[in-house]
């Protein structure tokens, strides 16, 4: 967290350095604003002018930027200077790659955790994707491909859709149980996307975009990072292509794909029948596949060894 401190402005106040720092009203504030810049309705002056202002619980409008061009040179230029400060404590927004400005998204942890539409809740999915069963993942990463491919909104709405679910009916009581698993949305069902879709598709964009970051991230994060599990790290990374877009999103080359690996695994019957596999958690799937996928190349090491033995002999 950044402090700042001004005995002549009556201001102390910490706020964020980082995107896992901000609170809910915070992140969806700065969404609003990134899409402003996006659709060029304010200046990259403009974005951290509010951010930072609202960070400090100090509105800034239009009318208070006017205000500012009635103050003498010296106390505008001491003013600018002291916004400049502030501003390079937030400088964790954007990065640039080729001469072009992209917002800097890394953060797994989910700031939007619920979205209220037409008065109804829709709850979303744990920090890092750890609550996703391998069949919503695969769905997912299908509908975002696809909006990467064509920019069509269905598959926007169709990718919230499956990530935000409404309330598991069971939910109060299955939470006081020893074995509850933490679970709150209901179960997916692939069949009642396409009607939670027509719903998503009323949800203001800059949410709508913010939720894109967040799959985004924590894609990448579970394909490329290595990842604390139990008492081991894995890397997932040998299990996927590598992806050639300028923000790690999901692979668009062809291959088998996760729906043909589901069809693989239900083979391997590690997790049961194909329904029973769609339902386990990407982790404990990707574990397993991780543990196949050493002991393969283990296999194959040994027998490229066995053969310049030979040779040898």
């Amino acid at each position: 967290m950044n402090t700042v401190e001004s005995i002549e402005h009556n201001i102390k106040a910490q706020y964020p350095s980082c995107w896992e720092e901000h609170k809910e009203a915070q992140h969806l504030f700065i969404l609003q604003q990134l899409d402003n810049l996006n659709d060029s309705k304010i200046k990259l002056y403009d974005f951290y002018m509010y951010v930072i202002f609202h960070f400090l619980g100090i509105e800034y409008t239009a009318a208070a930027a006017k205000r500012d061009q009635r103050l003498d040179k010296e106390k505008l230029e001491r003013k600018h200077e002291n916004i400049y400060r502030l501003v390079e404590t937030i400088d964790y927004f954007f990065k640039e790659k080729d001469g072009k400005l992209l917002i800097d998204y890394n953060c797994i942890n989910n700031l939007i955790p619920t979205v209220e539409i037409n008065g109804q809740t829709l709850y979303g999915p744990a920090d890092a994707f750890m609550n996703l069963c391998f069949k919503e993942f695969s769905d997912a990463q299908d509908n975002y491909i696809a909006h990467a491919k064509k920019g069509t909104q269905k598959n926007l709405n169709n990718l919230i859709a499956i990530l935000y679910r409404p309330e598991r009916k069971d939910y109060h009581k299955a939470k006081e149980q020893p074995n509850f698993d933490g679970e709150r949305r209901e179960k997916y069902n692939p069949a009642t996307l396409e009607q939670r879709a027509q719903l998503v598709e009323q949800m203001p964009e800059h949410i709508k975009n913010g939720i894109m970051l967040y799959f985004q991230a924590c894609y990448n994060f579970i394909t490329t990072q290595d990842i604390k599990i139990g008492q081991d790290v894995v890397n997932f990374s040998i299990l996927f292509k590598k992806t050639e877009t300028q923000s790690h999103t999901p692979s668009q080359k062809k291959g088998i794909g996760l729906t043909g690996l589901l069809f693989k695994i239900a083979e391997m019957n590690v997790f049961g029948n194909i329904e029973k596999c769609a339902d386990a958690n990407i982790y404990d799937v990707f574990v397993m596949l991780y543990q196949k996928k050493l002991e393969a190349d283990e296999e194959r090491r040994a027998i490229k060894q066995r053969k310049r033995n030979i040779k040898r002999k």
